[in-house]
């Protein structure tokens, strides 16, 4: 049952990529607003449901889409009523068509999904470097990341002590998945408007470009930079609120990568 669920979760998270789904969809219920109120729900069952079966329950009989479900209005974006609620024997019958959000994203922010496929890969070990232009550690860029990994539900993070790019020596660090980071910062003047708020306030450019590696393979799983603007008045809290912002964008593309590669390779 468990690689069965590990292959519907991989198969999800290739073909759940759309921002945003339209779908039709019918509800019933006991007054008009519950009526809506399933129409909404079965709009994201559909979605859900053409990729992950209803059958499919994993530990503690608890199933991806009943965690999602339970949550399913806020996946609506928007809806239309095609035709109003009508009343038909004791219960109001209604048709909408849905917006329905990327409900793959939900998936990833689940952290039992995410401790589920931990514990599957027996809690691996994974080490974090990121270096400047300078070849410098940038311990602002380290910190952010691993705090934004341990919020995604992976607990076991450390700050690498090796040369980052010294492979051996950092899986001698018991290290089993290595990010490699290099952050650039460039910085860029406030056009002056004539107000003296604007003669101290700076905008900071920030790249961050990240590896993510399987030591044991030395295979690299996935590879992307983001680029953000931060603007503020002190250059160090500009560069923290900055990295927060594209650190969480990082993390979010690394984990999506990193369930993908676990669930094909544990589906095997």
């Amino acid at each position: 049952m468990k690689k069965v669920f590990l292959i519907l979760l991989m198969i999800a998270i290739r073909l759940l990529s759309d921002d945003v789904r339209l779908v039709n969809s019918i509800g019933f219920g006991t007054t008009p607003d519950e009526a809506i109120k399933n129409a909404k729900k079965n709009a994201v069952e559909m979605c859900l449901g053409t990729y992950i079966s209803s059958e499919s329950i994993v530990a503690n009989y608890i199933t991806v889409q009943d965690r999602i479900l339970s949550k399913s209005s806020g996946f609506v974006k928007n809806f239309r009523t095609i035709s109003k609620p009508i009343l038909k024997d004791g219960f109001y019958e209604t048709e909408i068509e849905a917006s329905v959000l990327n409900v793959m994203d939900k998936v990833l922010e689940d952290k039992y999904a995410i401790q589920f496929l931990m514990e599957q890969m027996s809690f691996p070990d994974f080490g974090i470097a990121v270096i400047n232009t300078e070849n410098k550690r940038e311990s602002t860029a380290e910190s952010a990341l691993i705090k934004q990994f341990i919020n995604a539900g992976f607990s076991s993070f450390k700050i690498i002590r090796s040369d980052p790019g010294d492979f051996k020596s950092i899986k001698n660090e018991s290290i089993e998945f290595y990010i490699r980071g290099k952050v650039e910062y460039e910085l860029e003047e406030m056009p002056n408007n004539g107000l003296s708020v604007y003669k101290k306030m700076q905008k900071i450019i920030i790249t961050l470009e990240c590896d993510l590696i399987d030591l044991n393979t030395s295979q690299i799983i996935a590879t992307e930079s983001f680029t953000i603007e931060s603007v503020g008045v002190n250059e160090k809290n500009t560069i923290q609120n900055g990295m927060k912002k594209i650190a969480k964008k990082m993390t979010k593309y690394l984990v999506l990568n990193s369930v993908e590669f676990w669930a094909n390779d544990l589906s095997k």
